[in-house]
């Protein structure tokens, strides 16, 4: 059996790629024959050199995909990261009466695609996929509505990130606010500048926020502390939560939220507002972090003013962050894409 995990663009490491390369060494390191596909590629390498890749050729995507599936054999697994691709594939897999099994891996929350998209993933995965992956319970409940063998299965806790990790107290990490993911509306960086804002008119701070994308111009111009706390892209993000003692999640919502299970992993307090789906099953509140009503700007800044001035919680809750990230080890996490694949039609 060769498993293909398939991508948009594998240069372009956003938080599917980074997960779907995780996954792919992840069935490596457990004895699969796993490789990852791209559509893709950008001229400009951003991967790990040592990260491989098969780029496939053709006029167009519909093209490089019927000639992907032309090769494919009966006993292969494709699993598909992206919404357009499995759209496409679940129709050209049934026109082709090919019998290899199709797995659409939704990364992205039910609701995060327009009705249209939504109307033609429900039509299409109906004639050609056997098995939809989501990454959280609530929208396991959506795609059962209709679909039968859905399976939640969360994202794997990269190796590096899991193994050998010594953390810092949180009384002696160097910053206090760190934020991280794609420069977006949706993420709502607003939210964590003013959060920056209101705690230092009460005491010294420092605060970071990772990422880059379209929204850097505003997020530049909201705030006279902008230019301070904009990092742009890290090379060594665990590293940096590593040196933080909160992160901050002000998404409007999330699918799964990776960034959260990292920073666990990295003894980070974890304090998010509880979006429609993903923090509120990572997120024991005031266990192992702590969840914010959607929203409430004024909620999220007295609770980080509160837990600052609380040592021995903070120590607490970084604890117990640590033990939780566990459960998205490698090990632990491909028992249940084992399962997957044991259940092929």
């Amino acid at each position: 059996m060769k498993i293909y995990v398939l991508v948009l663009n594998a240069c372009d490491l956003g938080g599917i790629e980074r997960s779907s390369f995780t996954l792919v060494n992840t069935l490596k390191h457990s004895g699969y024959d796993a490789e990852i596909v791209s559509l893709h590629e950008n001229a400009e390498i951003h991967i790990d050199a040592n990260e491989q890749y098969r780029l496939l050729t053709g006029k167009n995507e519909i093209h490089k995909l019927w000639n992907f599936l032309k090769t494919l054999p009966p006993d292969a697994v494709l699993i598909s990261a992206y919404d357009r691709i499995s759209f496409f594939l679940s129709l050209l897999r049934k026109f082709s009466k090919k019998k290899f099994m199709l797995i659409a891996h939704q990364h992205a929350d039910y609701y995060a695609h327009r009705p249209r998209v939504r109307f033609l993933r429900k039509y299409s995965y109906r004639l050609g996929c056997d098995a939809i992956v989501c990454l959280t319970k609530q929208d396991n409940e959506y795609y059962r509505k209709w679909f039968t063998k859905v399976y939640t299965i969360p994202n794997i806790l990269d190796v590096n990130f899991a193994t050998g990790a010594v953390n810092k107290p949180i009384a002696t990490r160097p910053v206090d606010f760190v934020a991280a993911g794609r420069l977006h509306q949706i993420k709502r960086f607003t939210h964590f500048l003013k959060l920056h804002d209101y705690i230092k008119s009460h005491r010294n701070i420092t605060s970071k926020l990772f990422g880059h994308g379209e929204e850097y111009e505003n997020l530049l111009s909201s705030s006279p502390s902008a230019p301070k706390i904009l990092c742009g892209k890290s090379s060594d993000i665990f590293k940096d939560f590593q040196n933080s003692k909160f992160l901050i999640v002000t998404s409007e919502r999330e699918s799964f939220s990776m960034v959260i299970i990292e920073a666990m992993a990295a003894g980070c307090v974890v304090v998010s507002y509880d979006c429609p789906t993903g923090p509120a099953e990572l997120i024991d509140n005031a266990i192992n972090g702590f969840l914010i009503e959607n929203g409430n700007l004024q909620a999220l800044q007295e609770k980080c003013l509160a837990l600052l001035e609380d040592e021995q919680l903070c120590e607490s809750i970084s604890k117990n962050a640590v033990a939780s990230s566990k459960k998205y080890y490698p090990d632990v996490v491909v028992n249940s894409w084992e399962k997957v694949f044991s259940m092929r039609s």
